[in-house]
């Protein structure tokens, strides 16, 4: 992993060294994220598919539109889309508010970790190369207004990441429990980033081999009989394992489409690239 080479001093002043590869905002505010979500993700994360599967989706759009230097994952959890991108190759510091994934981010080897949310962190203006959102944008309720903090804390020509839960009409309780206030459309996402002022290079969907099982398995199941999203057992994210090999076949096809530079109108997940001009 790489690790201490961004010096954070010079990118969040205000923050607190301490001595691990974690620098400390004096306050550390809210944000609409379950207590114990980190802790959940990180119980299926490492052997998940859909984790899998996310993280090549994002080395690959990385690879090919290439960051101006090091990335800082912005609400990053435990590390793990920073971890991908760490052995892909590039540098890499995870902003993350909860000390859990803090936590787990450390044990992963990764560092620097900025232990802040990015109100907190007090970003230099203009001194990040660039920024990752991943499947955070959902969780903020004004979702243009943070997206113009990091668009200013962004170097000109500095490129933002993100991915997004897709389509209004998947919505479920399991949306409501992970505190998210809406899902998007590629539309709708390029629209966000643009009132921002940062220029849509790239918009595509993804997790196309998603949507029927989520909109039976979680939307139509829930009007007819709600779920409990906080008794699940991670089943979502550890399929049969009779359906282990076609679900890696069919996410093969779509990750080898998208890493060409194709798109998809349809999928469970939205993914941007944009950049500040």
């Amino acid at each position: 992993m790489l690790r201490r080479m961004i010096d954070v001093g010079a990118v969040a002043p205000t923050l607190v060294a301490r001595g691990d590869g974690v620098h400390v905002a004096p306050r550390v505010g809210p944000v609409h994220y379950p207590a114990r979500g980190n802790a959940g993700c990180r119980s299926v994360e490492d052997d998940s598919f859909w984790f899998s599967h996310r993280n090549g989706v994002i080395v690959d759009a990385v690879a090919r539109a290439a960051p101006a230097g090091w990335l800082l994952d912005v609400g990053g959890g435990n590390g793990a889309v920073a971890a991908a991108l760490a052995r892909a190759g590039h540098e890499v510091a995870l902003l993350e508010p909860g000390a859990d994934g803090v936590a787990a981010a450390l044990a992963r080897g990764l560092g620097p970790v900025l232990h802040a949310t990015l109100d907190d962190a007090g970003l230099v203006p203009g001194s990040v190369p660039a920024a990752g959102l991943f499947d955070v944008l959902e969780h903020v309720e004004d979702d243009v207004a943070f997206l113009v903090r990091l668009r200013d804390a962004l170097v000109a020509g500095g490129r933002v990441y993100v991915t997004v839960p897709a389509f209004g009409w998947l919505w479920s309780r399991a949306d409501e429990h992970a505190g998210h206030f809406r899902r998007y459309t590629p539309r709708s996402l390029a629209a966000a980033l643009g009132a921002a002022g940062l220029r849509v290079e790239r918009v595509t969907c993804f997790f196309s081999f998603l949507v029927a099982p989520v909109l039976v398995g979680r939307t139509l199941r829930d009007r007819v009989r709600p779920s409990n999203p906080a008794s699940d057992d991670g089943r979502d994210h550890r399929p049969p394992r009779w359906l282990g090999p076609p679900v890696a076949a069919l996410a093969a096809v779509e990750r080898a489409w998208l890493a060409r530079g194709g798109a998809l109108a349809i999928g469970s997940s939205v993914l941007a690239v944009a950049r500040r001009v």
